[in-house]
């Protein structure tokens, strides 16, 4: 793609209203999203199924919340920890499997991608129609947040 498109997108829900969200668009090759350097980093046409679908009808809500769950993580960490801590820990994790030939499912059950369930999870109001088999969570993480 020439140059960098960028998107905010507005997470609303009944009680609360979360910070406007930049999206970073990549590759329609690219095979994954990403949170990275404040960014949600997705492809322009999962971003556009998203938005015409909703948060609950998309394949991708579910993917942003978890995304948005990296987001809470940096908040409570810092950036500086988030970065040298929790982005290290996690791109270390999803390198050693790939290097071990594991699937992504035994990726997804790491502690980074645990706790970064278990916040969007809890700040999206533990929606009933949350994937536990793909966004697995720990209620163990729960005494990060802070609560009103």
């Amino acid at each position: 793609m020439c140059g960098v498109e960028r998107s905010v997108f507005r997470f609303v829900q009944a009680r609360r209203k979360a910070p406007a969200f930049p999206f970073h668009f990549i590759s329609e090759k690219a095979t994954y999203n990403s949170y990275i350097f404040s960014e949600i980093r997705t492809s322009k046409s999962d971003y556009d199924k998203f938005t015409d679908n909703g948060l609950l009808k998309s394949p991708q809500g579910q993917v942003y919340m978890h995304e948005y769950g990296h987001y809470l993580q940096e908040l409570y960490y810092g950036k500086f920890n988030y970065y040298t801590n929790i982005a290290i820990s996690g791109g270390t994790n999803y390198l050693i499997m790939l290097k071990l030939g594991n699937s992504e499912y035994n990726y997804r059950h790491t502690w980074t991608e645990i706790q970064a369930n278990t916040l969007s999870y809890d700040y999206f109001n533990r929606p009933n129609y949350w994937n536990f088999t793909d966004f697995p969570t720990d209620n163990n993480f729960l005494n990060l947040i802070k609560h009103k």
